[in-house]
Order: structure tokens, then C-alpha cells, then sequence
């Protein structure tokens, strides 16, 4: 740490070039084992990339299409010609998709370092290198960040937080005179198009200028700008969330009272609080059901105490405090159930640790202020020493979470280990174990699918997981557990090619009568089955 101080002081070029090069070995070695071979898509991979013929045709056809076409789900042009970038370089290649994210993520901590430096209170201050250095180096490693680099289709999170912080950057330096402001304009559209949620950059941008601004706050340039900003993100927004609506991505269905909504926001917010604190058993999938009123017990502690906080920086007019507090929150808003989003198991939160990234990240101007002040008090060897000790911590559990993210065998295996009461990855776990041939631990595992399912009533794709059960059956020879299957699956849908499957397993069985009974049944008709319509779209979000 001497030689970074000594540098940071004497030639700051070379610090910054030497902790870049410590950042970025650091965050290799941290996420190698993400990397190590064979490493597989996995979850929304499979919807953005793995089954998506629009990155994966020609060059202007993938351009075309993607641009002039919104998905399923939603319309993220930006995310989408990346992935077609990706393909194009090295195929579907899972391993080099996730190098990409972690180049992207390398970036945005350099922004989050620059951001630190811009916002200090004490620019002058000999500290104030180091201070940079240390808190970018514990909130780029935090572990709420590993998700956001090991699912390949969380570019989407990465690209939008990247060009945010960007715009935040260089409307902070520049402002919004001329060339500048478009400049910011066409950040801030990169972002949007890249995810939706950066609908909120321009409420940064304004936040930034009320407290930071030059005054007077509203001139006629600045005024114009902000018109032409919130015309261009309204618009596309509007497009999004039309999309989104009427994909039912948004919940407007379920039967929730005024107060279970507002007890929703709180079971989420806190929900973040606690993993920005305390990130530990982080998983991608967390079992938070809706609350069913306003009262949520000791969850409302951490919501109240930030409030509180909120409070008090406004009334003690500590303005650059409240503007980096505000900095986590607003961009987490989206993201907070404000807006109910569909969750795949019926009654559940959605929640997910990338959701976190921009707040993370937003953090380090506040850490630096905080370990800045100390490294000038008589605290100074606690404020080097915390931070540092943070690190290696973050560090050690990082390479720990990162090997989950290598296969979608571990994938799973850690998410049944973190919520072992949803159904969902009992049920993708036995997907995988089918397509290796392991098919009598693929049954087993779609019977817990099942029981979970109608234990927590969480509605998950019922009749896909009867149809494994039955798939699974019949490759592991027990004919009649797949004829009980099928029987079942066929009362829920009906679909020629399960009444084939049910068919042969009545033949398996010496049925015969039946057999052919079912046989005159079966449509003339192409069927569908339920596994070629799950693994392309099971799980957008």
C-alpha cells in the first residue's frame, strides 16, 4: 500500500495503470472457476442466446431483426447486438460470453473509481488516491456481483449500469452545453436500450444538478435538455413496458390488496439492504413469497432506519451524503416490486442479486468518502486495515460462488441447496440429468418438482414436470410410473406427441387393446412437446 500511496502522489498515470492491472488480475483469479472447462449457458441464457435465432443469423438479418423487432418479453437492442457480436466471434461458446461480462464489469469499476474522484468533498486531499482505491477494490468484489458476471444474459444488467455510470461521468465533468449534452443524451439511450430499468439515469442526472449543479439551476440549455431527455426516455420506455405488459411480465392478475403491495416493496427492499450488508448464502433464486398485508414485522427495520437516515441528512443539510445515499436508491426503485413483476412460481417476489450492481457500484463514491475521512484521523491504521480485510474476504467467498456458475448441474445443485422449497430448479436440475442419460435421478428429481409444487401451490409448469416424470419412466424402463405420468399429463393437456409416448408405454406394458385404442386417438396432426417449448423461453425476466 505504500508503493500505491507513493505513486498515487507522485505519478498518478502509473497508479492508475498499476491498480487497474491488480483490479483486473484480481477479478481474473477471483471468477476463474466460472471459467474452467466445460463451462455451459444457463437460466435466461437459454432464452437471450442459446435459442435465439435472432443473434445467431446473418449479420444484417441478426441487425435487422433485432433492432425492428421487440422479443417475447421485452425490447433490449443494445443487450441483444452484443450477444450477436459474441456469436460471431467465437460462437455459443459460454466461457467467452462470460469473459465479456467480466471485461464489462472491469470497465464499470474504473467508472465507479472515476465517479469517487469526481464527487470528493476533498479533491486536494493526499488520501484521497488511496481512498479511491481501497473502497473500489471491496465493492468490486463484492459477491452480490458474481451473479451479474456468470449468467451470460445479465449483459443486459452490466451494459445498462455501464453506460448509466458513463452518463452520470461525463454529465458530472462536461455538463450540458453543446456536444456534451448529446453526447449524455445518447449515453443515457444505450442504457435504456440496453434494459429498461435505466429509466431512472435522467432522475441521477437531475439529483447530480440540484445538489452539484451551477446556478442558476435552470437555464434555458439546461431546461432544453432536460425536455429532449425525458421525451427520448419516456418514449422508449413507454414502448418496454407496452411489451412487457402485454407479455405478462407485469403482474396484473394476481388478487394483492393496496397493503400487500406496499408490503411487497418492503419484503424486497429490505431484501437488498440485507444483502448489501451481509452477502452471504447468496443464490439466484430466493424463496420471498408476497407478505399478506402491510405488516412485515422485523423486515421493516432496515426500510425504516434508511428512511431515518434519509431524514436526517435532509434536515442536517448534508447534501453531498444525500446525494450518494440517493445514488443506491433510486437506481434499486425499478427493481423494488413497485411495479409487480410475474415471478414463474405463483405468489413469489422477484428478486435477484444483479438487481443490485448499480447500487453496489454507485457505493464506492460514498466508501471513499468514509475511508478518506478516516485514513486523515487518528483511525487511520482501522481504515486501511478494514477495508483491505474486507477484501480477502469478499475475495475468498467470490471464488467460492463463482464455481457455481461453471455448469448448470451446479447451477442447480446451489440453488436446491440455498431454496430447497421451490420446485423450480428441482425440476431444471432433472432436465439436465435427462439429457446426460441419468434418467432414474431425473425422475427423482421431477417427483420433488412435483411434491414442492403442490405442497407451496406455486404452480410451476405442473404438466412439463409430469412429463419429465413420465420421459424419465420410460427411458429408466419403470413403464408403469410413465403410464401414470402420461395418464395424468393428458388430463392437464393434449398434445400428439405425449399420446405417442403413452402409446409405446402401453405396448412396453403388453396392453395391447388399449394401446391401439389410444393409437386411433392420436391426430394426424404435428405435435409439440413440452420439452422443446421449456428449454427455449422457460424463464425471460
Amino acid at each position: 500500500m505504500r508503493i500505491l500511496k507513493t505513486l498515487s502522489e507522485r505519478r498518478p498515470r502509473t497508479a492508475i495503470a498499476l491498480f487497474a492491472a491488480l483490479l483486473l488480475l484480481l477479478l481474473l483469479a477471483v471468477n476463474a472457476p466460472m471459467f474452467s472447462n466445460p463451462s455451459e449457458f444457463t437460466s435466461d441464457d437459454n432464452y437471450y442466446i442459446v435459442f435465439n435465432q435472432r443473434i445467431q443469423s446473418g449479420l444484417l438479418t441478426s441487425l435487422g431483426r433485432i433492432w425492428l423487432s421487440p422479443m417475447q418479453f421485452d425490447y433490449f437492442p443494445v443487450t441483444l447486438t452484443s450477444f450477436a457480436v459474441d456469436y460471431r466471434l467465437w460462437g455459443p461458446n459460454a466461457g467467452m460470453f462470460k469473459a465479456t461480462n467480466l471485461f464489462l464489469f472491469f470497465c464499470i469499476s474504473l467508472l465507479a473509481a472515476l465517479l469517487a474522484r469526481r464527487f470528493s468533498a476533498d479533491p486536494d486531499s493526499p488520501a484521497l488516491p488511496l481512498s479511491v482505491m481501497l473502497a473500489t477494490l471491496v465493492l468490486a468484489l463484492h459477491p452480490t456481483n458474481v451473479e451479474s458476471i456468470g449468467l451470460a444474459s445479465d449483459r443486459k444488467e452490466l451494459l445498462w449500469v455501464l453506460f448509466g455510470l458513463g452518463a452520470l461521468a461525463w454529465h458530472a465533468t462536461k455538463g450540458t452545453k453543446g456536444k456534451s449534452g448529446i453526447v449524455t443524451i445518447c449515453l443515457v439511450a444505450l442504457a435504456q436500450l440496453s434494459k429498461g430499468t435505466a429509466v431512472v439515469v435522467p432522475l441521477l442526472l437531475m439529483l447530480h444538478d440540484l445538489i452539484r449543479g451551477e446556478k442558476p439551476l435552470f437555464r434555458k440549455k439546461q431546461v432544453l435538455f432536460y425536455a429532449i431527455l425525458a421525451a427520448l426516455s419516456g418514449a422508449i420506455f413507454s414502448f418496454q413496458y407496452a411489451i412487457a405488459h402485454r407479455s405478462g411480465v407485469v403482474d396484473i392478475l394476481s388478487p394483492l390488496v393496496p397493503e400487500a403491495r406496499i408490503g411487497g416493496v418492503i419484503v424486497t427492499v429490505n431484501q437488498a439492504i440485507l444483502h448489501i450488508l451481509i452477502p452471504a448464502h447468496l443464490s439466484y433464486e430466493y424463496d420471498l413469497s408476497w407478505p399478506t398485508g402491510i405488516a412485515a414485522g422485523w423486515q421493516w427495520l432496515l426500510p425504516a432506519a434508511l428512511a431515518l437516515l434519509l431524514a436526517a441528512l435532509l434536515y442536517f443539510r448534508k447534501r453531498m451524503l444525500l446525494m450518494f445515499v440517493l445514488f443506491l436508491i433510486i437506481p434499486f426503485l425499478p427493481s423494488a416490486n413497485i411495479i409487480p413483476l410475474k415471478h414463474v412460481l405463483k405468489g413469489h417476489l422477484v428478486f435477484y442479486d444483479h438487481y443490485l450492481l448499480f447500487s453496489c457500484m454507485a457505493a464506492v463514491p460514498l466508501a471513499a468518502q468514509a475511508i478518506n475521512a478516516g485514513l486523515q484521523s487518528r483511525w487511520r491504521p482501522l481504515a486501511i486495515a478494514v477495508p483491505i480485510a474486507l477484501a480477502v474476504v469478499f475475495a475468498v467467498y467470490d471464488h467460492h460462488l463463482s464455481g457455481f456458475w461453471q455448469t448448470k448441474e451446479r447451477f442447480y445443485q446451489r440453488n436446491i441447496e440455498m431454496a430447497p422449497g421451490l420446485s423450480r430448479s428441482y425440476h431444471m436440475l432433472g432436465e439436465v440429468y435427462y439429457s446426460e442419460g441419468r434418467y432414474v435421478e431425473a425422475r427423482d428429481l421431477a417427483e420433488r418438482a412435483l411434491a414442492k409444487n403442490r405442497e407451496g401451490r406455486q404452480g410451476y409448469k405442473e404438466a412439463d414436470v409430469i412429463e419429465l416424470i413420465g420421459d424419465a419412466s420410460y427411458r429408466a424402463g419403470m413403464f408403469e410410473r410413465a403410464e401414470a405420468a402420461y395418464r395424468e399429463y393428458l388430463t392437464l393437456k393434449s398434445d400428439p406427441e405425449v399420446m405417442q409416448k403413452f402409446y409405446f408405454t402401453l405396448r412396453e406394458e403388453g396392453k395391447g387393446r388399449e394401446a391401439d385404442d389410444v393409437k386411433r386417438r392420436i391426430s394426424g396432426g404435428e405435435g409439440t412437446s413440452g420439452r422443446a417449448k421449456r428449454s427455449s423461453a422457460d424463464e425471460g425476466r
